[in-house]
């Protein structure tokens, strides 16, 4: 958007002009850019509420994934670890370095994971890895297939050294508060 703020109609133009639904989040490093990204990233999940379903899995998971499937939309997060805005980093580093942040982009997941262990000064005791935890479980509990679901679960519970059989107990129950919740939005429509 060129230092405009994203809204819904961006989203809605890049759905329709878009084969492949690939939808690549570039802004700042700094603690406006970060939130901007998750705003970004909300105001997709909502227009794609009604459109189809936002690809929580990469590549390495081709073998469920319906690559010319157009109801799937694809969010990738742009980040470079010089902290640099992307004009910036483009006029310092070169056009070839920026398109390799972007072809190393993460999924928004992976981004959103990545970024809430590595906002955390320590993961020692356990009050530590409990607060990683609770801001980790809405982002898994976003995930639709349950497979996928585990092996974040998975990797998670091995980054942060927890038990991954009481992990997974604490997603299943906010997924039942979250399941809980949108029928009872469903049935006040």
């Amino acid at each position: 958007t060129l230092g405009t703020a994203l809204t819904e109609q961006h989203i809605k133009l890049l759905a329709r002009y878009s084969d492949s639904r690939k939808i690549y989040l570039a802004f700042d490093s700094d603690d406006a850019g970060i939130n901007a990204t998750s705003r970004g990233a909300e105001i997709i999940k909502s227009v794609f509420s009604g459109l189809g379903d936002i690809k929580q899995f990469d590549e390495n998971f081709a073998d469920i994934a319906d690559k010319n499937n157009r109801t799937i939309c694809e969010i990738r997060v742009v980040s470079n670890s010089t902290g640099k805005d992307p004009d910036e980093f483009i006029r310092t580093e070169g056009i070839e370095a920026y398109k390799t942040v972007i072809k190393n982009a993460p999924l928004l997941i992976d981004y959103q994971i990545n970024r809430i262990i590595k906002s955390k000064d320590k993961l020692e005791t356990p009050q530590d890895k409990a607060n990683a935890v609770k801001e980790i479980i809405p982002v898994l509990s976003e995930i639709k297939n349950s497979v996928i679901r585990n092996v974040y679960i998975k990797l998670v519970a091995e980054k942060l050294f927890i038990d991954e059989e009481a992990f997974n107990t604490e997603v299943k129950k906010n997924l039942q508060k979250v399941t809980k919740k949108e029928k009872v939005q469903n049935i006040n429509k």
